[in-house]
């Protein structure tokens, strides 16, 4: 009893210190919008850093850091290359200080701060802001999805043709003829499709009713919180196929050719997306 009484007490002091962390980035991010006075780099063809993501960054370690410093933080900017079975054994926090950097860099509003929070390779908590909409997706393990203090639920729909789809397109476009012929197969069978830019924000979008469906290639950072988010407002998340990325990583954080669903279209939705 004792020992469940200081997880739940952990897990609930790893939210609010989550949602207070990912409010700050939000808040440093809209003041760079508004100045402009950041910097914008490469860190591969396609794939955008800029300065700004690197000071959320040090935001949201420098606050984990001082209240837990014995925890991991596994965060795309500064830590990409974490071994991934480190991943499953004690406490871990997963950031992506900004979700949507082209979105950020070009005046775009779908932009999320997202900090996922694991006790050995379980999500136990997750937060995504997007600061230009002014709203914070949260969730803990087994109570349920909250948009700005709000329960929320997925929309309960089962059929794909009249189901909205949202995708995302990778920086890696090597196998550009098979994400199009996705693409095809999938605006076929659905109602329409979105791409707001921003995978946390499109996850999230799912557990608040807004659209049915979204998939891409993805990394652990990008559906840690959002993952979590979606599954305690209902919706199915897997993968579609085995990928060489998954090896190692804990379940929660299966990412590779990712798949998030409302349950009454997952299964048509992942049969179509693995005839491509």
């Amino acid at each position: 009893m004792e020992t469940y009484k200081a997880h739940s007490e952990l897990v609930a002091e790893a939210l609010t210190l989550a949602t207070q962390l990912a409010r700050e980035a939000g808040a440093k991010m809209r003041e760079y919008r508004v100045s402009g006075a950041f910097e914008v780099s490469l860190k591969k063809p396609l794939d955008l850093v800029t300065t700004a993501d690197l000071e959320c960054d040090r935001i949201i370690r420098a606050g984990v850091a001082a209240r837990f410093p014995d925890h991991r933080i596994f965060s795309e900017e500064s830590s990409p290359e974490t071994i991934p079975s480190l991943l499953a054994s004690g406490c871990t926090w997963i950031v992506d200080p900004i979700d949507g950097t082209v979105n950020f860099a070009s005046g775009h509003p779908s932009v999320g701060v997202s900090i996922g929070f694991a006790v050995d390779g379980k999500i136990e908590a997750g937060v995504v802001y997007a600061p230009f909409f002014d709203e914070l997706f949260s969730a803990r393990r087994g109570h349920g999805a909250f948009l700005n203090g709000n329960r929320i639920q997925c929309r309960n729909r089962d059929d794909l043709k009249r189901s909205l789809v949202a995708t995302g397109f990778p920086a890696d476009r090597s196998d550009v003829k098979r994400l199009v012929r996705r693409l095809e197969l999938v605006l076929e069978n659905c109602q329409d499709m979105r791409r707001l830019g921003a995978c946390s924000i499109d996850i999230c979008w799912i557990a608040a009713g807004r659209h049915e469906a979204y998939y891409e290639s993805v990394h652990p950072w990008d559906i840690a919180a959002a993952g979590l988010i979606a599954r305690e407002a209902g919706v199915i998340t897997g993968v579609v196929g085995e990928s060489s990325r998954n090896h190692g990583l804990p379940e929660d954080l299966w990412c590779g050719e990712y798949i998030a669903a409302v349950p009454g279209i997952y299964t048509e939705l992942r049969a179509i997306l693995g005839r491509a």
